[in-house]
């Protein structure tokens, strides 16, 4: 069975309020709550330490949504999967489906991630932006003589480190690749907790009295046409791979005595005899499909000992400190409300890197004419399962 990880559990609630469908908007940060803003104790929260991919799951319909599968209709759904949903039937059936979107997901995720891992191109990420924060916050009107209490968000028990009967503001920070690894996209959600009025009772404690969400997405990562010599080197790649698993041999010992193999070995030598076709197919398509895209987009983003990967977490770390800075001096566009309608929006330019406002408190810094998908930032593939 699939299942949701705790960082997604907790992260979620922190922040996907305003990408997906909020109900009621929330305040921003205004000049006049500085005063207020020096007497709070101030946690930052760093979702990950090193650079990792996001699972697209559940699907989207468009760069900011949150759509779940509809478990009435097969939409997104393969024909073996539908097929498989309305043979079981019922809620079991969309159960079974859901688990096999997610674990698509989630190995087309780990696929990617392989060559980044293998190059050591994952590079650390929570030091850094913590620095961001400290130095954006030292040169706020509000910040001078705070001590932020830097909290690990890897750790699944992290949210009780972060007292929520207190007044508070929260700082919680991640950087991460989206699906395919199309770019880097980096983003702090801002959120202070105080009482307010005269009998303020206790939901103060779990509303914010004003949140903020800034968000860098870093240059595209291109993806040239597949050519001749991509074709050769995946077909030798997979051929390698094939024989230094040991599939090679127990396929061919299977073929040589079928009858004298036991039911196991007979299965396991169908399954990787299965895969290894498939892969020299994927390997031979003409174009990228959605399962070779972001292994050959990870290994660009290793060229030149990683130079692709640390450009991109450094320019999202200056850009992120610039985003602060512009939002405590009041100079970031003037803010959306959440049931704002972006239908009727010009279109982004490609090409000039600028700071937009998204509905409902989101700024993002982006150049590429708005195409990156941002709902996916806070779903990270798991580090273990």
């Amino acid at each position: 069975m699939f299942k949701i990880t705790p960082l997604v559990a907790g992260a979620l609630a922190l922040a996907s309020c305003a990408i997906c469908h909020a109900a009621d908007d929330v305040d921003g940060y205004r000049s006049e709550r500085a005063e207020m803003a020096a007497q709070m104790p101030v946690y930052i929260v760093a979702l990950n330490q090193r650079v990792r991919p996001q699972i697209d799951y559940p699907r989207m319909a468009g760069p900011t949504l949150y759509v779940p599968y509809p478990y009435s209709a097969s939409a997104g759904l393969s024909s073996g999967q539908a097929a498989m949903a309305g043979a079981v039937g019922g809620a079991l059936g969309s159960a079974l489906a859901e688990a096999m979107i997610y674990a698509e997901a989630k190995q087309r995720a780990a696929a990617a991630y392989a060559p980044v891992l293998g190059g050591h191109c994952d590079l650390t990420v929570d030091a850094p932006l913590q620095q961001t924060l400290r130095d954006a916050m030292a040169r706020a009107p509000w910040g001078a003589s705070v001590q932020p209490i830097l909290v690990d968000g890897s750790d699944e028990a992290w949210e009780k480190q972060v007292p929520k009967d207190r007044p508070r503001q929260v700082f919680t920070v991640t950087s991460s690749l989206t699906p395919g690894l199309g770019a880097l996209v980096t983003s702090v959600d801002l959120a202070a907790y105080a009482p307010q009025g005269e009998s303020p009772g206790s939901s103060w404690q779990k509303t914010p009295l004003w949140r903020d969400h800034l968000i860098v997405v870093s240059d595209v990562m291109a993806l040239p046409p597949k050519t001749d010599a991509d074709r050769a080197r995946m077909v030798a790649h997979e051929d390698a791979r094939y024989a230094e698993s040991g599939d090679l041999a127990k396929v061919a010992k299977v073929a040589k005595d079928l009858y004298g193999a036991g039911r196991s070995e007979r299965m396991h030598a169908a399954a990787a005899d299965s895969l290894h076709k498939r892969n020299l197919k994927l390997a031979r398509q003409a174009d990228w499909s959605l399962l070779t895209e972001g292994p050959r987009r990870g290994e660009l983003w290793i060229q030149d000992d990683c130079a692709p990967m640390r450009a991109a977490v450094r320019s999202a770390n200056d850009e992120l400190g610039r985003m602060l800075d512009d939002l405590y001096a009041q100079r970031l566009p003037p803010r959306l409300p959440t049931k704002h309608k972006t239908k009727g929006d010009p279109p982004e330019p490609a090409g000039a890197r600028a700071i937009r406002s998204l509905p409902g408190g989101v700024y993002v810094s982006r150049d590429e004419g708005g195409t990156t998908a941002l709902a996916y930032r806070y779903r990270l593939l798991p580090l273990k399962d």
